[in-house]
């Protein structure tokens, strides 16, 4: 749902969880202006696009390298002729505008990869780019903006995402505003184990959980996540499962848990459509689902509607928005 915000709120209730995005060894820095930067657009849309710019330009970095990776907000000014050169891929307008950029001094671009970056079906072998591209620019398109690219081999890559400035309304998204599903403060926090061989998505889901009042523990795979349950002083409320794991897979891993603790909430979270990942489950398995890629919002709204949902079984999650 569109909303009128400051962008640079947005990006700083985000810190934390987006210095969870970036590889080990990657300094992330911020560079975010003092000025109220208000724009008109789904708030968690332009999380998004946030967090798959940070985490595409920590992948872009090759290992055991100096990496660093700025974020930066501001404003200026959109004139016709910058408008008209962007008119092929963007309906831009002239005026003033507020941007969001996201830096790296990875591996960097030819001038023929970035030509088609934005092809949904274009893919490369190099490390980062490309992954989520296309919707990004579906989405900063529908905002009435434009992203501005440049990126040369060796020095690094800026994506400068660009969106009209929104004048003030009495709507405003206050700076304290968590736009994640609220949590209950008049419990004992909730503890979630989160299962994903990735150690980046596993990472950022536990730093935006964390985030929300929850307490977290973490596995990469089937087994391991065994082992963390059978040593937990406290069951954990809830699992939050990946799919596809190396050993001890999501079909093997689910009956167990199901009879087990049968007590424990499970919501699996795959690349694959809900139908075909209920498909790879053994028949009559208590799951809920989670669409990948998620935004942190609507990971955190899944988790609190589980939760409230209290036990037994989940047959018919609606999927992810």
């Amino acid at each position: 749902m569109s909303q009128t915000f400051n962008l640079t709120d947005l990006v700083s209730r985000h810190r934390e969880v987006l210095s969870a995005s970036v590889p080990r060894g990657v300094h992330l820095s911020f560079d975010l202006s003092s000025e109220e930067l208000l724009i008109a657009a789904d708030p968690s849309q332009i999380e998004q696009i946030l967090t798959n710019l940070v985490v595409n330009a920590g992948e872009a970095i090759p290992p055991e390298t100096d990496g660093r990776v700025e974020i930066a907000t501001g404003t200026g000014e959109l004139t016709p002729e910058v408008a008209r050169a962007h008119a092929p891929s963007y309906d831009a307008r002239p005026g003033p505008f507020v941007f969001l950029e996201v830096s790296d001094n990875g591996s960097g671009m030819d001038e023929a990869t970035l030509s088609q970056i934005f092809n949904p079906f274009f893919s490369t072998k190099f490390t980062g780019r490309g992954l989520g591209l296309a919707a990004v620019q579906g989405i900063v398109r529908s905002c009435g903006g434009f992203i501005d690219v440049a990126s040369s081999p060796g020095v690094g890559s800026r994506f400068r995402v660009c969106l009209p400035a929104a004048g003030p309304r009495s709507f405003v998204v206050p700076a304290a505003s968590n736009l994640g599903a609220p949590v209950r403060r008049d419990r004992e926090p909730s503890a979630i184990l989160v299962v994903d061989d990735e150690a980046m998505v596993r990472e950022l889901a536990c730093a935006a959980l964390r985030e929300r009042g929850y307490e977290l523990l973490e596995a990469k795979d089937g087994r391991e996540a065994l082992d963390v349950l059978a040593d937990a002083a406290r069951l954990p409320s809830l699992v939050l499962l990946d799919l596809s794991l190396p050993v001890l897979g999501a079909e093997e891993l689910v009956p167990i848990l199901n009879k087990k603790y049968p007590n424990v909430r499970i919501i699996i979270s795959s690349g694959y459509t809900e139908e075909d990942a209920r498909m790879r489950l053994p028949p009559g398995v208590a799951i809920g689902f989670l669409q990948k890629p998620y935004t942190l919002a609507t990971l955190a709204q899944r988790v609190e509607e589980t939760l409230r949902s209290g036990g037994g079984p989940i047959e018919e999650a609606p999927a992810a928005a």
